[in-house]
């Protein structure tokens, strides 16, 4: 039996093995196989696993663009990350990210003061998001392990995707 697998995209400025050290031991002592994609050198990325694009400074060019899309298309998954100083004009990155109903705003996601349960201490700006339903995240809204500290955080909207074969399912929702 082969391992599942968990594929990193690099190459665009993307946070760097050093920086996801931690994430990667977590992986994989839970049994999964992580693999690092260059599209630029000619990695394809392999639908039956997800794949993880984390804070992409530098822009996808078309033909990137293209196999993203490809791969999308033939059913894979991306679990994106940003940060809110992230630059916004990156046109293919933006059109990727719009293409699956999701649009990222300018600025940080600062918590309401009378909202008390959705930041952490008296710092608004450090959210405590609550953890929806999905397949992905009921294991651990179980085992009572859904809150998270994120700092400084960029907002993204879902947009409207009326016949679309593309399903957004938000994880993580402020106040």
């Amino acid at each position: 039996d082969e391992l599942p697998g968990v594929q990193v995209l690099a190459g665009h400025g993307e946070l760097t093995k050093a920086d996801v050290a931690l994430m990667e031991d977590l992986l994989v002592s839970a049994n999964y196989r992580v693999e690092w994609l260059v599209l630029d050198n000619g990695d394809v990325p392999d639908p039956q696993s997800p794949l993880m694009i984390l804070r992409p400074v530098y822009d996808f060019t078309e033909k990137e663009l293209q196999t993203l899309t490809d791969y999308a298309r033939a059913g894979g998954d991306f679990f994106i990350a940003a940060n809110y100083d992230d630059p916004l004009n990156m046109e293919n990155y933006n059109a990727l990210l719009r293409s699956y109903g999701v649009e990222a705003y300018p600025g940080i996601v600062v918590a309401q003061a009378d909202d008390l349960d959705a930041y952490y201490a008296d710092m608004p700006d450090f959210l405590m998001p609550y953890m929806q339903e999905t397949n992905a995240t009921l294991p651990l809204i179980e085992s009572a392990r859904d809150r998270l500290i994120m700092p400084r955080t960029r907002a993204f909207r879902i947009l409207p995707m009326e016949g679309s074969y593309t399903h957004v399912y938000p994880m993580l929702e402020t106040g």
